[in-house]
């Protein structure tokens, strides 16, 4: 009688034989990468906490405590269950060859009982002997034999067990927000309360969906940029600079269109404005405390408005090239405002009419600055033949100084808090 080994064992074999040492190797590799990768991010971390001042720093330090503990949750179960998959794997290919060589006992013995059998005058002592080696190595194959076939069954079964993979299997899909996108930049649709549509593009930055507490700011775009074009949100102003990655916010922006470029004027229209920075807020888990604005020109006069219409919701704002009315809506807000001196447009967006409205915020218990483009105009802070300089650009791709301190101006205003 010839035993049969299970074909599963054979391609089991055949797949592996060879290779452990490799799989190994692999595992080793794997595990000093992660620890490598560990090491840095903690050390990158402490770098950041002990060096680096910013409201958005416990935000950062959270990126890189998040990113540190995937490295364990992959490192601890590459250590654990690759590493014991792979030495299970070994273990049975040392047993099917132990198994071999019980079939070739079995075989070899066979063979040599057939042998003598067929002999005029048999050697019962050859033929006992024979037959005793096929009882024995046939019991003890299998044996051997169900033994590998179980091992091999639960072998195949824990890759299901694998604690990295089961958890993120067992993590809900609500909890994972598969709707989200962070480190974008992408052209969005927001319906109102009034039921207004508006159009915008969402900046997020580039960290992880775990990332809550973030700051917002809304860049409010001037009249001439309307005209029905979404594709001047990138083409110019501030979503221009963002696209071009002159500037690389570190908290969320959100650019609306104004589609006819005079839609500021309707009060509805700015109702639904107000609405969107605090939808995107409650959508992405930000500071709902440290929501600004910004805006050139049209965009400007608007903010002031939305101040004005919204008492106590925003914490800050930047005007370019606009200002409009104060009331007491700007107590304890912030107003960083930019204008040029030779900037003569009329109805709130001359440079005389925004320094009296930043002396007038002061008065009534808010903090504001201006920052003043000496020989700028309207559209640029600088208009000399060797450089004209864009307004926006030269506003939000650089730092200027506020009271001493040297920031970009969407920077501070993602800093400042209504609290």
């Amino acid at each position: 009688m010839s035993l049969s080994i299970a074909q599963e064992l054979i391609d089991f074999e055949t797949s592996l034989n060879g290779r452990v040492d490799g799989l190994s190797k692999n595992i080793t590799d794997i595990k000093d990468a992660l620890t490598s990768i560990g090491d840095a991010t903690t050390n990158a971390s402490n770098g950041f906490s002990q060096n680096y001042e910013s409201k958005n720093k416990s935000v950062i330090i959270n990126s890189f405590t998040n990113l540190n503990t995937i490295c364990n949750n992959i490192n601890t179960s590459v250590s654990n269950d690759l590493s014991k998959i792979v030495s299970e794997s070994s273990s049975m290919l040392s047993k099917i060859i132990k198994l071999k060589e019980y079939k070739k006992a079995v075989d070899d013995a066979n063979d040599a009982f057939e042998r003598e059998n067929k002999k005029e005058d048999p050697s019962y002592i050859v033929l006992s002997s024979n037959r005793s080696i096929i009882n024995s190595y046939t019991n003890s194959f299998n044996s051997l034999h169900t033994e590998l076939l179980n091992q091999l069954h639960k072998l195949k079964s824990m890759d299901a067990d694998l604690s990295f993979t089961t958890k993120f299997a067992q993590t809900s899909a609500e909890q994972l927000k598969s709707n989200l996108k962070f480190g974008t930049f992408e052209l969005k649709k927001y319906k109102a309360s009034n039921g207004i549509v508006i159009q915008y593009y969402l900046y997020v930055p580039d960290y992880d969906e775990n990332v809550k507490g973030l700051p917002v700011n809304m860049y409010m775009h001037g009249s001439g940029m309307g005209e029905n074009s979404i594709n001047k949100l990138t083409g110019a102003g501030l979503g221009k600079y963002i696209k071009e990655k002159k500037i690389i916010p570190s908290g969320i922006v959100v650019i609306p269109l104004a589609p006819t470029g005079r839609d500021y004027e309707s009060k509805s229209f700015r109702n639904a404005l107000a609405e969107l920075p605090f939808a995107v807020a409650e959508e992405y888990d930000a500071d709902t405390t440290r929501i600004s604005l910004s805006g050139h020109s049209y965009g400007s006069i608007t903010a002031y408005r939305l101040v004005n219409e919204n008492p106590g919701k925003f914490s800050a704002i930047v005007p370019i090239s606009g200002s409009n009315t104060v009331t007491s809506a700007f107590k304890n807000i912030s107003v960083w405002a930019f204008h040029g001196t030779d900037d003569t447009k009329a109805n709130n967006t001359n440079y005389g009419q925004a320094v009296d409205k930043v002396k007038e915020i002061n008065q009534r218990g808010g903090t504001a600055v201006m920052h003043t483009y000496k020989g700028g105009n309207h559209a640029f802070a600088d208009v000399s033949k060797e450089h004209r300089a864009n307004i926006i650009e030269e506003t939000f791709t650089k730092e200027h100084d506020f009271n001493g301190e040297k920031i970009n101006p969407l920077e501070w205003a993602f800093q400042q808090s209504t609290v």
